[in-house]
């Protein structure tokens, strides 16, 4: 029972240290890689909306008004109704012949059918997913 209970500890040590590791070593490749770039100073309008509702239904409509391009960043998309809606829209301005990117974040889209982002690229939505994680910081990566 003792030998368990250290081989346990040291198990939980050692992911311990490989975790620390990982995000030590990955934020320094990732400082040393990192590129800052300027950007020009450019105008815009900001609108603030009090409730979600309203956000998402100004959002669907700008959506369906799109001409010539989308281009969109999620973090969360689910296999839920909200989420069919806004992949709908997608698909039907892309069959329409605008230009639509997403790009979403792999963990925030786990739950999206891997069938739903297929039928997406035959729609013709160049979909993609950032924050893959990928060796050698696997947990640096996601962040």
């Amino acid at each position: 029972m003792v030998r368990l209970l250290l081989w346990t500890v040291l198990a939980i040590f050692m992911i311990g240290i490989y975790l620390f590791l990982d995000y030590q070593l990955g934020k320094r490749r990732h400082k040393k890689d990192y590129i800052k770039f300027e950007f020009p100073l450019r105008k815009s309008n900001v609108q603030i909306f009090a409730s979600g509702s309203e956000l998402f239904e100004e959002f669907f409509s700008d959506l369906k008004k799109a001409t010539h391009h989308i281009h969109s960043l999620f973090y969360i998309v689910r296999n839920d109704d909200f989420s069919h809606s806004f992949l709908s829209i997608l698909k039907e301005r892309a069959n329409e012949g605008v230009q639509v990117r997403l790009l979403l974040d792999w963990v925030g889209s786990l739950k999206l059918p891997k069938k739903e982002v297929n039928k997406l690229r035959d729609a013709g939505v160049q979909i993609e997913f950032c924050h893959v994680p990928k060796p050698p910081y696997f947990f640096y990566s996601l962040q």
